[in-house]
């Protein structure tokens, strides 16, 4: 091992996985200028976890996406509240940030800012500028990581840079994920044509509710993986108004390609709602998708999730949803069928009413007749006086539930964030009793379970 190689902690927070695929490319440039290079979610550490290296002289990458409006992804929820309870500074702790965004939104790269806002405070040592891309960053990256590289290899502010790699163990390398798609019909900068070719509302009498089954056209350049979400841009406003809100909104796919070639479908539910003054306010891409007819167009996107993917086909799944959540579950099973896995498939899921609001509700019935659904369990929540929701059902066939954990199940979730946590809470309280464990180590059970990929989630 040689002593005069500096050692550098990549962490990445993601929501889709892109930021995951671009710190591994910054960890191939790193190790290509010689520097030792360890690779870990930031599911992982907190601001101790920073501390108590700070003595080893490593240097900190943090590679992050924007979720959102502005937030940080989900997982590095927990490192920042770290952050922002922490009160010791340490010049010690030498980083750099790496951002994703999108110059489509209003809070562009607003990770790199919270977090260095936060690092700022805290007297960190910054070692390499603030770098933003945004979503055609593909040509100017490997000049970008060069940079930061050098800037590393040439640093004089860290009193101890070699002291890591004599304490330290073997490198630890991040198993390669997929290579990011980019150009004509992947991002927001450059969308494409998306002709309907099918659009059906699949609410029944007497629900008021409007969800519609939209299927378009997929343009042959183009290619999706179960999981992927579709992006829309809004429709211009004819009056040309300045202050329109011009980001795209991002649909989870309904389809698999396997399943529809030529195809992607998307689940989209009218959003129609009152405000504080009792205005009547129309969600501005819900409607348009919805008013649309067979033959229209309209401008769009495949948006990559790699961190929403289905496991090897022999693993059973359990796929929790609700409502339009139950979108990218449909594509799921899609999947699974045309893989011919021997691994089994649960649906839990839930809305308003069995009668009226069961979506693609043919379909599940006869995958649950053709074997290619396993268990089907179903919460309507207005169908009597107790309120009965997914969660509910997660806890009633909590055996089961386990049963399947301890087979080796993946966990996927699709829904409100707000219903979420009360989704996370229920799978606590199973682990907690299953294993005989307190609901703080059941947490981060769950932790390690959404950092092996054994849980996954596409909240909102």
């Amino acid at each position: 091992m040689n002593p005069s190689v500096k050692t550098v902690n990549i962490f990445f927070a993601t929501s889709s996985g892109n930021a995951k695929a671009v710190a591994i490319t910054l960890q191939k440039k790193l190790k290509q200028n010689g520097l030792r290079v360890k690779f870990k979610s930031i599911l992982k550490i907190d601001v101790d976890t920073l501390y108590s290296m700070s003595a080893l002289g490593q240097y900190n990458i943090f590679v992050s996406s924007t979720f959102g409006e502005g937030q940080l992804p989900d997982m590095a929820q927990n490192f920042y509240t770290s952050l922002l309870e922490s009160i010791e500074g340490n010049k010690n702790i030498f980083y750099s940030i790496v951002g994703l965004g999108d110059k489509s939104y209003s809070k562009f790269c607003n990770s790199v800012d919270v977090l260095g806002d936060e690092f700022e405070r805290l007297n960190f040592t910054k070692v390499s500028p603030d770098v933003k891309f945004n979503v055609d960053f593909n040509s100017i990256m490997d000049e970008t990581f060069q940079k930061i590289a050098e800037d590393i290899i040439i640093d004089t502010k860290n009193p101890n840079p070699y002291e890591a790699s004599t304490l330290m163990g073997d490198d630890q390398d991040e198993d390669e994920v997929e290579d990011i798609k980019d150009g004509l019909g992947y991002s927001s900068k450059e969308p494409v044509k998306f002709k309907v070719k099918e659009i059906i509302n699949l609410h029944d009498e007497p629900s008021p509710k409007e969800t519609r089954f939209i299927s378009f056209a997929l343009p042959e350049s183009l290619s999706y993986v179960a999981g992927d979400s579709f992006g829309v841009m809004p429709p211009m406003d004819e009056k040309r108004n300045p202050h329109q809100d011009k980001n795209p909104r991002l649909y989870s796919v309904s389809s698999s390609q396997r399943a529809y070639p030529n195809e992607v479908h998307v689940t989209v539910g009218r959003l129609v709602y009152k405000d504080e003054n009792g205005k009547l306010v129309k969600g501005l891409c819900s409607n348009y998708l919805n008013d649309l007819k067979v033959g229209d167009e309209v401008d769009g996107f495949i948006r990559q999730n790699t961190m929403f993917r289905l496991p090897k086909k022999d693993t059973d799944i359990i796929m929790i949803s609700i409502g339009t959540g139950i979108a990218p579950m449909r594509g799921f099973l899609q999947d699974r069928v045309e893989t011919d896995g021997n691994g089994k498939n649960w649906l839990i899921f839930g809305n308003e009413h069995m009668t009226c609001d069961f979506l693609y509700q043919q379909e599940w019935i006869d995958a649950k007749a053709s074997d290619n659904l396993h268990n089907i369990s179903l919460a309507w929540s207005h169908d009597q006086d107790l309120l009965i929701f997914v969660q509910d059902r997660i806890l009633e066939e909590k055996a089961e539930f386990m049963k399947w954990i301890e087979n080796g199940a993946c966990i996927y979730v699709c829904g409100s964030a707000k219903v979420y946590e009360f989704i996370h809470k229920a799978l606590v309280e199973i682990f907690s009793e299953f294993y005989n464990i307190t609901k703080e180590q059941a947490n981060d059970k769950l932790i390690d379970f959404l950092d092996e990929g054994r849980l996954q989630k596409d909240v909102l």
